[in-house]
């Protein structure tokens, strides 16, 4: 059977990523694309995506922590950069 693509917009941040939904035995595994430690379960395919989109901002927001204490005390120039295919 062919994979099936459906672009999702997570996080409501202007850029789209692709969630990629697989059937197990007690559901659905759910992961970005892009970000492959942006992962997580549910039952259905709906309940999956609110799960993933919840997963997606918190490793977003633990890479900036990680960043951030990499580079505390350091002379670093942060800005936000539009993201484009």
């Amino acid at each position: 059977m062919p994979s099936r693509r459906r672009e999702s917009r997570l996080l409501n941040t202007g850029s789209t990523f692709t969630g990629v939904f697989q059937q197990v035995a007690d559901g659905r595994i759910g992961s970005v694309e892009e970000l492959p430690s942006a992962n997580t379960q549910g039952g259905a395919v709906e309940e999956t995506r609110e799960n993933l989109n919840e997963a997606f901002g918190l490793v977003l927001e633990a890479n900036r922590e990680l960043a951030r204490c990499n580079t505390r005390g350091r002379d670093v120039v942060r800005e936000s950069i539009p993201v484009s295919p």
